[in-house]
């Protein structure tokens, strides 16, 4: 056995068995990812994530839990009693050709549709072969997948796309952080989950839309521009801010109106029947309330800021309906064969 000549020679052999019981502790480069697999990758763990320094060893586990979109099935009988129309391969009707010259009268207003209502709960379900989705999860599923392009609420007119991502963000998705505690009650390790989605809570939309009189057609015409899912600001605990509803997205509704082609309604005007789901907007077969319009506001200022009086929204609100159902019918109607529908225009 050799011998060490002198005390260096004894200091250097104990350092080095030190560094050979301690290597597998120290992070070595290897070839392919400079990092050796056994150090802990820390770049998911939240920065001041532990509000204690003896939470610091406790180990952090990310679980991706979403948000993920309803699914249906599909049934494997004919779930009718009759043969369904292929509603998936159908397009949505052009609208009728419209030139600038031929109109006469021109308002847009705000409309907002409150699907829990009973004239309106018919919107809030479209229908296809995999069952019942909510209006807000064709919404998100076609932007999703790339068939529609989602706009920033920060104005609505469709300036700023907007990614998936994005939107998700938008309706609240981000992380959400909660102990785990064994049986004892202490805690033992924390879980970081993707907050989910609670579509539940979207049930009312807006619709922009312009209100025009064609002297060419000889009647008032309407065209849904836009549509946006509304919901209001909440407190940490849960309590719902009054006054506080805004837009999520804007989506542009003739790129919508396509996609809910696609897919089947009940019709409220004749009981058991179903009819695609974009013609609920086309005759106009809901109730809305106004909200905003540029009628002698050229601003375009919510009527909240505008307005803040109900009883005076209603009167405004009324005042323009009136304008609208009214104008023509003693004016234009001369010169064009087709003759101004009777009574309320905008409505079925």
């Amino acid at each position: 056995m050799k011998r060490f000549s002198t005390n260096k020679d004894i200091y250097l052999g104990i350092f080095s068995c030190l560094l050979l019981a301690t290597g597998p502790l120290i992070a070595q480069p290897s070839n392919n990812s400079g990092y050796d697999a056994r150090n802990i990758d820390t770049a998911a763990t939240p920065p001041n994530f532990f509000s204690q320094g003896a939470g610091d060893s406790l180990p952090v586990q990310i679980i991706n839990n979403g948000p993920a979109l309803p699914q249906g099935k599909m049934p494997l009988r004919n779930d009718f009693p009759y043969q369904q129309a292929p509603y998936q391969q159908s397009s949505a009707l052009p609208y009728p050709s419209v030139r600038q010259e031929n109109i006469t009268f021109n308002v847009r207003i705000w409309e907002n549709i409150d699907t829990r209502k009973p004239g309106n709960r018919h919107l809030m379900y479209a229908l296809d072969d995999f069952g019942a989705h909510q209006l807000i999860t064709l919404m998100l599923s076609a932007i999703n997948e790339g068939k529609i392009t989602a706009f920033s609420a920060e104005d609505d007119r469709f300036t700023t796309p907007m990614t998936p991502q994005q939107v998700k963000e938008s309706m609240g998705n981000g992380l959400d952080t909660s102990a785990v505690y064994d049986l004892d009650g202490n805690i033992t390790g924390y879980q970081v989950r993707s907050k989910t989605i609670d579509l539940d809570s979207v049930f009312t939309y807006c619709l922009k839309e312009d209100w025009f009189y064609d002297k060419g057609y000889g009647k008032m015409m309407v065209r849904v521009l836009g549509i946006a899912p509304i919901v209001p600001y909440k407190l940490s605990t849960g309590e719902t801010i009054p006054n506080s509803e805004h837009a999520l997205f804007w989506l542009y509704f003739p790129d919508l109106r396509s996609i809910l082609t696609k897919y089947k309604a009940y019709d409220n005007g004749a009981t058991g029947t179903k009819i695609p789901f974009n013609e609920l907007f086309d005759l106009r077969q809901f109730d809305g309330k106004m909200v905003k319009s540029d009628y002698q506001n050229p601003g375009e200022i919510s009527w909240n800021t505008l307005i803040p009086d109900l009883d005076e929204q209603r009167a405004t609100a009324g005042k323009i309906w009136e304008l609208i159902d009214s104008y023509g019918k003693d004016k234009y109607h001369m010169i064009s064969e087709t003759l101004p529908e009777s009574g309320k225009r905008r409505r079925k």
